[in-house]
């Protein structure tokens, strides 16, 4: 695995349009963005209702007396952490069918200032299943994964909370693609990035 700072990258030596591939339709990646912010929070409303289920609620709410909340200098630096590093395991999990599927060294795990957005590419053609998976397991494994967990160690729940909101909450830009992937190319098409464009063609 590589790692990028910057956009996704290039690969100059694929020409898709002269060898038969066709561009999705998708947003640029600003307009993806903008609508992939409103789709994650519409997106966590049912797994804050979840949360509600399972987290413990302080005895003076019950009570009606009310509570107050105080955060340590150590606690908001744990916060940073678990926001990091559920970012990083985000996009991890969106890389391991990539790996499985194809090339370890043509895998890249970036992050692009300019959009203030951490990506993970494949330099190469990938089974349509196979992108679908990669666009799906975060979303799909975070948000069962962590509220079981939570039933098991309850002393860490608050912080599997956290965990699984950031992950929810990126995890917008990753259905809009998916829908996309889904609808568009034939089942059965290979799929393959060229910077932020993504292209297909059936096999």
């Amino acid at each position: 695995m590589k790692f990028r700072l910057g956009p996704v990258p290039i690969d100059e030596a694929f020409k898709p349009e002269a060898e038969g591939w066709n561009r999705l339709r998708e947003p640029r990646p600003g307009v993806l963005m903008a609508l992939a912010i409103p789709l994650g929070v519409v997106m966590a409303l049912p797994l804050v209702w979840l949360w509600a289920l399972i987290l413990p609620v302080p005895a003076a709410v019950v009570d009606g007396t009310g509570f107050e909340l105080t955060v340590t200098f150590p606690q908001i630096a744990v916060i940073i952490v678990v926001l990091v590093g559920g970012v990083f395991l985000h996009e991890m999990l969106h890389a391991v069918p990539l790996g499985f599927a194809g090339r370890s060294e043509n895998l890249v795990l970036g992050f692009w200032p300019r959009h203030f957005v951490p990506y993970v590419a494949y330099i190469g053609a990938l089974p349509l299943k196979t992108q679908l998976l990669s666009g799906v397991l975060p979303l799909a494994l975070l948000s069962v994964l962590l509220p079981l967990a939570a039933l098991i160690l309850p002393s860490a729940a608050w912080w599997l909370a956290l965990l699984s909101m950031v992950n929810v909450l990126g995890s917008g830009a990753d259905m809009i693609m998916l829908l996309l992937l889904f609808r568009q190319p034939p089942r059965g098409a290979v799929v393959r990035n060229q910077g932020f464009e993504t292209w297909w063609r059936a096999v």
